[in-house]
C-alpha cells in the first residue's frame, strides 16, 4: 500500500503545481487586459455620450478589446480612431464620410405644424419632437452645417446633405444632429438608404413619400447582398466593395420611393 500512498501524494503535488500555474497565468492575463483597457480608456474623450452604442467610454473600451469597430467614437473623430487602431495593433481604414440618412425634403415630408423662431435643430426637437409628422426626419435647421468645420454640409428644401468630396469624416456633425440621422461610413460605400425611421413601414410612407416602404425589392434584386432588411427597414451593406457599379444604380432604380441614394449624387442632377 506504500506505493499507493506515494502515487496519491504525487498526484496531489502535481495538481497543486498545475493549479498554481493556472492561477498565475490567469492573473497575468487579467493584469495585461486591465492595462490594455486603461490605455484604450485614456485615448477616448471621456464624454460618456453613448453615440458609439455603449453606455460609457469604459464599456466601449471593453468592446474594443473584444473586436468592436474603433471608428464609432464620434466626439474623438479621426484622431481618436487612429490612436485606437494603433493601440489595438490594427491598420487604419480608408477615409470615412458622413451620410444624412433621410430623404424627406419639403415636398416629401409632411408637416405637423408650422415652426417659427427656432434657430437650430435641437430647439425644434424639444418642441414636440419637431415640426414634421415623421419624428425621425431631418429638421432642416442646419445645425449640422454649422458644426461642420469644412462647410461640407448644405441644407436645401429643408433637407441636409453632405458633399463627400469635402467631408473629412471628422464626426463633428454627428453630435449636432438631435435626430441621430448622420452616420460615418467608409468612403467607398456611398450608396445608402436615406431613411432611418424606426416606426412601422405603413406609418413611414404616410408621413413621408420618400421613406423606405420596407417592400424588400432592393433585397430581392441584390446579387451579393448589397442591401438587407433589418425588420422592415432596408439597410445598405458596408462590406460589399463595388458601390460605384451599375448594379447599385439598377437596384436604386427599382426602389418605389427613391429611398436608395448615392452620396453626392444630388450635385449631378
Amino acid at each position: 500500500m506504500e506505493w499507493l500512498r506515494l502515487l496519491v501524494a504525487f498526484g496531489l503535488v502535481f495538481l497543486a503545481s498545475f493549479g498554481a500555474f493556472f492561477l498565475s497565468a490567469a492573473w497575468e492575463r487579467r493584469r495585461r487586459r486591465d492595462a490594455a483597457l486603461d490605455r484604450l480608456i485614456a485615448l477616448l474623450p471621456g464624454f460618456d455620450c453613448g453615440l458609439c452604442g455603449a453606455e460609457d467610454c469604459r464599456r466601449y473600451a471593453r468592446r474594443l478589446l473584444e473586436g468592436a469597430d474603433p471608428s464609432l467614437c464620434a466626439p474623438g473623430g479621426l484622431p481618436a480612431e487612429g490612436a485606437l487602431r494603433a493601440a489595438l495593433g490594427g491598420e487604419r481604414e480608408t477615409r470615412r464620410i458622413a451620410l444624412v440618412r433621410c430623404g424627406g425634403n419639403r415636398s416629401a415630408a409632411k408637416p405637423l405644424f408650422a415652426i417659427d423662431g427656432c434657430e437650430d435643430c435641437a430647439a425644434a426637437a424639444r418642441l414636440f419632437s419637431g415640426q414634421l409628422r415623421c419624428k425621425s426626419a431631418c429638421l432642416g435647421l442646419a445645425s449640422c452645417a454649422k458644426a461642420c468645420p469644412l462647410g461640407a454640409i448644405r441644407v436645401a428644401e429643408g433637407l441636409a446633405s453632405v458633399d463627400p468630396e469635402r467631408c473629412s469624416g471628422c464626426g463633428a456633425c454627428l453630435a449636432a444632429c438631435p435626430q441621430g440621422l448622420i452616420a460615418l461610413v467608409p468612403e467607398a460605400n456611398r450608396w445608402f438608404v436615406a431613411c432611418a425611421a424606426g416606426i412601422p413601414a405603413e406609418e413611414r410612407v404616410q408621413h413621408c413619400s420618400a421613406a423606405c416602404s420596407g417592400c424588400g425589392e432592393c433585397v430581392r434584386v441584390s446579387a451579393v447582398w448589397e442591401f438587407t432588411l433589418q425588420g422592415d427597414l432596408a439597410v445598405a451593406s458596408t462590406t460589399v466593395k463595388d458601390p460605384g457599379s451599375s448594379a447599385y444604380a439598377g437596384i436604386a432604380a427599382r426602389c418605389p420611393t427613391g429611398a436608395i441614394k448615392l452620396a453626392g449624387g444630388e450635385k449631378k442632377r
